[in-house]
């Protein structure tokens, strides 16, 4: 009933779904291997970063608890190295590198209230001298604190209590 050049086409190309078919396959086993892989390289890097940042921290405040943390990541396959002040951690292939100190931070000026006392200096065109800086805090004299209150609840600070003849203004 079919003509003949019919069922030559369909002899041809019988199978050719099956390739398809093993091919994705393929493509699909090779990215769950790839996703397989990436996964394990995360877990095992956070695992070395939690385990070096801990021990740093712990070496800088208390050494026992410090010694305390390297032997429970030792039982759990994660190496700690310690060189001075800084940590290394190595879970895996996976390497991650920690440091910690008690020394107080530099209380540097927030560049935020460093651009908020220029400010006020260009709002009322004048110079003001701060006589000291500290994080989120500066003190000025009486006179200079007479000029910035004029202007300090445009600019964002505010006026806490302060030592006589002195006044110190903060980040609000």
């Amino acid at each position: 009933m079919y003509p003949k050049f019919h069922n030559a086409r369909l002899d041809d190309e019988r199978g050719q779904t099956t390739i398809a078919l093993a091919g994705v396959l393929a493509v699909g086993c090779l990215a769950a291997v790839a996703l397989s892989l990436i996964g394990e390289a995360v877990v095992h890097r956070a695992r070395a970063r939690n385990a070096a940042d801990a021990v740093a921290l712990a070496a800088a405040v208390d050494p026992a608890a410090a010694e305390v943390l390297h032997d429970w990541y030792g039982a759990r396959s994660i190496t700690i190295e310690q060189l001075a002040e800084r940590t290394i951690a190595r879970s895996g292939p996976s390497q991650a590198a920690s440091w910690a100190s008690t020394a107080p931070p530099s209380m540097q000026p927030a560049p935020a209230l460093v651009a908020i006392i220029a400010r006020a200096e260009q709002l009322q065109e004048t110079t003001l001298a701060p006589v000291a800086w500290d994080g989120t805090t500066v003190t000025l004299s009486t006179m200079d604190a007479a000029q910035l209150r004029e202007i300090a609840g445009e600019l964002g600070v505010c006026e806490i209590a302060s030592e006589p003849g002195t006044t110190t203004f903060v980040l609000c």
